[in-house]
């Protein structure tokens, strides 16, 4: 992971200065067509500030920069690209977090397509998907330990005890496209859908109810330990257990929130709610209980738990899904966009299990099904 102050960056840039680890990686950021979209809709922009500027040609300042970090030749400082120097650095600025992400004065270049992680002291990181890295906390001590897609705090294969006064709080973001394995403290493992965000304490406290914070889908299979309840708390629902393995599932963009049980027994109740035993609803392994995000009832149904759970182990599978469910699922699951102009087409239902398939594959199969016309460029798919 590479990570400088902006205002390093752009003098080193400018004056020609930058290190072959400091090209390749602001190389590497606008090798992705997205990132070049960026940096020329912001470039529009920002030109037109009151900079005497507005004659610069904007595919030519993009071509001259990216000839520039690909032949990564040196140039000199020349007194005319002193404003140059002024507007662009007012434009990465701006930019904040789209081509750079802002941490406690450092500028990380941050791939959108990362899994990241913000600590306690606000520092982001990247989680590269290879290698082995050692997360370390803010008084330098060894938090956990992070391998390909897996981040281990109950094991952080650190020789020295570290003693945690107060409680303290990470937040793991995966992108669409990717997963992502979470071991807490206390031992309880968690499986981060795509799309997902957790936030959780570093470490649990004694004394402390385990609560953890859910944005989109997480199966988790829960430590046991009578003295301190587990609780999930998403949007909408509180999930409240005290050892037992479920999937909790709420997206911002869904009209429901759900839990299934696989094992054990769970607790659910409205998140604004003071949990007692008599105001949740108290679910037995193999029913899924959804709750309405605009009415917030709640209905309760025996389900096949797989349909629910075999994303964990790479599969999509629909049972009479509507295709305006399969659409999010599978943007989610191949990092995709899809805009579908055929109204029709979303209430029509599915039945099908992927797993290794392409989303060519996929598309393929539904129009066997249902005639489709559909054009798939550059992650964007358009069914007409």
């Amino acid at each position: 992971m590479y990570m400088i102050k902006l205002e390093e960056l752009i003098i080193k840039y400018y004056t020609s200065s930058l290190t072959k680890a400091e090209t390749d990686a602001l190389l590497r950021f606008l090798e992705d067509p997205k990132n070049q979209k960026l940096f020329k809709k912001y470039t529009r922009d920002y030109y037109n500030l009151e900079l005497g500027l507005q004659n610069i040609s904007l595919e030519d300042e993009f071509s001259d920069l990216w000839k520039e970090m690909e032949s990564k030749k040196r140039r000199q400082l020349v007194p005319g690209q002193y404003f140059r120097m002024a507007a662009v650095f007012v434009l990465l600025l701006s930019l904040g977090g789209l081509l750079f992400w802002y941490s406690g004065g450092s500028q990380e270049i941050i791939n959108e397509n990362a899994v990241q992680i913000t600590l306690g002291d606000g520092t982001v990181k990247v989680l590269e998907e290879a290698g082995k890295t050692k997360l370390v906390g803010a008084k330098g001590q060894v938090i956990g330990v992070q391998q390909g897609n897996s981040l281990d705090y109950k094991n952080p294969d650190d020789s020295s005890e570290s003693r945690q006064e107060k409680l303290t709080f990470n937040e793991l973001t995966v992108p669409y496209g990717k997963k992502f394995h979470l071991v807490l403290s206390d031992g309880t493992k968690i499986y981060l859908n795509s799309g997902s965000t957790l936030k959780y304490p570093q470490k649990f406290m004694k004394g402390n109810t385990r609560q953890v914070f859910l944005e989109g889908e997480g199966y988790f299979s829960v430590a046991k330990d009578s003295d301190h309840p587990f609780v999930v708390t998403t949007g909408d629902m509180d999930v409240r257990v005290l050892g037992t393995e479920f999937n909790v599932s709420s997206y911002n963009e869904d009209s429901t929130a759900h839990t299934v049980l696989v094992e054990g027994a769970v607790s659910i109740y409205e998140k604004d709610n003071k949990f007692y035993s008599e105001n949740g609803l108290v679910m037995e392994p193999g029913y899924k209980a959804e709750m309405n995000k605009t009415s917030g009832n709640i209905s309760l149904e025996k389900v096949d738990t797989e349909i629910y759970t075999g994303w964990t182990e790479g599969k999509i599978i629909f049972k009479n899904t509507p295709f305006t469910v399969i659409r999010k699922k599978l943007e989610r699951h191949y990092n995709v966009s899809i805009q579908n102009n055929n109204k029709a087409l979303d209430e029509k239902t599915y039945n099908a299990v992927f797993d290794i398939e392409s989303i060519e594959q996929v598309l393929k199969t539904l129009n066997e099904h249902y005639p489709i016309e559909y054009t798939y460029k550059k992650n964007k798919i358009i069914i007409n």
